[in-house]
């Protein structure tokens, strides 16, 4: 679509179905130097943001952005004169990462498209805090006869040989 470098505080708002890593994007500019990059809830709370430097040239900037499940996500360029390239026509939205991520819009309407190109993003497996776990080793028990052949077969490991007291 037909565009240009843009000094307004246009947002790209999205929708993040299962957790998801932005790792990245292309930023277009034409005037290098450190741009504030935010991520804002639905609310239009900053949850996360990044400096990063953006050179004169289009480039690929990193931004590691954790995003947990929700609706109404935005990504924007929190600096003044941000001086980066908006398409003003040609999108189409929705535009679907997988089954994980929706760029659903922007606040220019619905056929701009800000600043963000060529996004990178997967998404992150589902982990759960980490708890103390107890394990006890019932040491009345005694190995009596102990097949090797076996064990390589079914692939049953005993580790460390030989332990004391604690694995």
């Amino acid at each position: 679509g037909n565009g240009s470098q843009s000094d307004t505080t246009a947002a790209l708002i999205f929708d993040v179905h299962k957790t998801t890593l932005i790792e990245s994007a292309i930023i277009k500019s034409n005037r290098r130097g450190d741009r504030v990059i935010d991520l804002k809830n639905s609310r239009g709370e900053i949850i996360d943001s990044r400096t990063v430097n953006v050179p004169n040239v289009p480039s690929q900037i990193n931004l590691g952005f954790e995003v947990p499940a929700g609706t109404g996500y935005s990504l924007s360029i929190g600096n003044r004169n941000p001086s980066a390239f908006v398409n003003t026509t040609g999108a189409s939205y929705p535009y679907n990462f997988g089954s994980f991520m929706t760029i659903t819009g922007s606040n220019l309407g619905s056929s701009a498209y800000p600043f963000f190109y060529y996004m990178i993003a997967r998404e992150l497996p589902c982990l759960s805090k980490r708890v103390e776990v107890k394990g006890y080793v019932d040491t009345s028990c005694v190995i009596t006869d102990l097949d090797e052949n076996k064990m390589i077969d079914d692939a049953i490991s005993i580790y460390p040989n030989p332990a004391n007291e604690y694995l």
